[in-house]
């Protein structure tokens, strides 16, 4: 019985001190972009800017989408990337920037489909 307390006692131990550990919120987006703009390699640049423009258009910061989004250097991952944060900076209020950011968009296939979107309100 006294084996079954002690484990007991080290299970809720563990159970207190794995509640303790809290996530950290996630940097402001603008620091965000600093760091990912001061990358070396090209290609990791670009995928750090991708998540960095998708969470700041999420949280309605449309100017740091844009300037994410103009460090891009891959035309097709800078399409794709303003293809999905123009929506999204739509849904957070964010209107003329979703449009600029629809605009910004080089294929004109995308960009027509993506500013179809937005005047469809969607």
């Amino acid at each position: 019985m006294r084996l079954v307390h002690t484990f007991l006692c080290a299970v809720m131990a563990l159970g207190w001190f794995a509640g303790c550990e809290k996530e950290q919120p996630a940097a402001p987006p603008q620091e965000r972009l600093k760091a990912a703009k001061a990358i070396r390699d090209p290609g990791n640049r670009d995928s750090a800017l991708v998540k960095v423009a998708k969470a700041a258009a999420a949280a309605g910061e449309g100017e740091v989408v844009q300037e994410a989004l103009s460090n891009i250097r891959d035309p097709g991952l800078h399409d794709s990337t303003a293809a999905a944060c123009a929506p999204q900076l739509m849904k957070a209020g964010k209107g003329s920037e979703a449009t600029e950011v629809a605009k910004s968009i080089r294929d004109p296939g995308i960009r027509d489909s993506v500013l179809s979107k937005l005047a469809d309100g969607k």
